[in-house]
């Protein structure tokens, strides 16, 4: 690796073999070998680099990459000796790449490891991985196929789906269910209990119970120490193929519908409901009265503190309002302080004709 350009991933294939792989036309010579993977502004002569969108074109004036992988209908300068990679998807086609190219994260050994705990009554199903120091409690079920790299706990009575991974240092609370395929990542806590408390006469601060479960759908991802809290009494509900980022705060007894993808350090106070394919920007919340309706678009930094219309509504603020409503006030607020100045200059006008 050449000093100064950063760590990457190799390939040691030729233009012609990646080109393959992603079933993608070649502009350009196509026997050269491939060194690394690595992004325009840190690539060399041997090295194969991704172009995502036209505003990656001016990292291309000065990039030394030798290939690039581009979408079809993508228009860049000819530059002498490098080759093009032509593919309708450019990111599927990463995708593809780094799956067949990049280091697979090592795998516990088959088994329970000697260090681990699994309690009796617990019953694991065939092919299960259980790595060094995790736990397993009492009447928890593993499904088939499914690892428990180190450090994870799973509480008792909980259910694990065929071909989970719970990644080192996840926490499952006692009886949560989570379905086939499910990821949680480093430092994820499913089933902790939730914030709940009250004040008593003397203005203290008492613990409600929080005695209800979580469920997550199958294909559910819960990104590194994010957390959702069981339910103060009934569910907290996840629903199949949504995908939750980093550092995400899901409160006791919310519910989100399927195929719905949240963006890192949003926070979704307790009985807030979400809607199936709703996507949110990363710093945003919803309030627990709240309900988003199927379909909405949040933009980052915005908070939902009443329900949404949905059908595709996309929304940005504090308080939230559709984007053309945010982005006028924006454009207002950016001319203010040149209408202030105005003001004061026809004032003092005014002032000097009265004198």
């Amino acid at each position: 690796m050449m000093p100064g350009r950063g760590p990457s991933m190799e390939l040691h294939r030729t233009v012609a073999e990646i080109a393959a792989l992603v079933q993608g036309r070649v502009s350009g010579p196509s026997a050269r070998s491939l060194a690394c993977l690595r992004a325009p502004e840190r690539a060399g002569p041997d090295d194969l680099a991704p172009v995502f969108r036209d505003s990656a074109r001016r990292a291309l004036e000065s990039s030394r990459a030798g290939t690039l992988l581009v979408h079809d209908a993508l228009e860049l300068p000819d530059v002498a000796g490098r080759t093009l990679i032509r593919v309708p998807d450019p990111e599927a086609a990463l995708d593809a790449i780094t799956a067949a190219c990049g280091a697979p994260l090592p795998l516990p050994e088959p088994g329970v490891h000697p260090k681990a705990v699994v309690e009796p009554g617990a019953r694991l199903g065939d092919d299960v991985r259980v790595g060094p120091l995790a736990y397993v409690g009492r009447g928890a079920r593993i499904g088939r196929g499914s690892v428990l790299w180190p450090q994870v706990y799973v509480g008792d009575g909980a259910t694990i789906g065929d071909d989970a991974r719970l990644h080192p240092g996840a926490y499952v609370g006692a009886g949560s269910v989570l379905g086939a395929r499910v990821v949680l990542r480093p430092g994820s806590a499913v089933g902790s209990e939730g914030f709940g408390f009250r004040q008593d006469a003397q203005g203290r601060h008492v613990r409600s119970p929080q005695v209800g479960t979580v469920v997550l759908g199958d294909d559910v991802e819960i990104g590194s120490h994010s957390t959702v809290d069981r339910a103060r009494f009934e569910t907290t509900r996840i629903g199949a193929g949504t995908k939750i980022d980093a550092l995400v705060h899901v409160g006791h007894n919310c519910t989100f519908g399927e195929h719905t993808i949240i963006a890192g350090h949003c926070a979704f106070a307790g009985g807030a409901t979400v809607g199936s394919h709703v996507m949110m920007g990363g710093m945003s919340g919803v309030n627990g009265m709240a309900t988003v309706a199927d379909g909405t678009l949040i933009g980052s930094y915005t908070l939902i503190d009443d329900d949404t219309r949905g059908g595709g509504e996309v929304l940005k603020g504090i308080p939230s309002m559709p984007l053309a409503h945010w982005t006028r006030q924006v454009l207002s607020l950016r001319r203010l302080p040149g209408l202030i100045a105005t003001v004061r200059d026809l004032a003092r006008r005014k002032d000097d004709r009265g004198a």
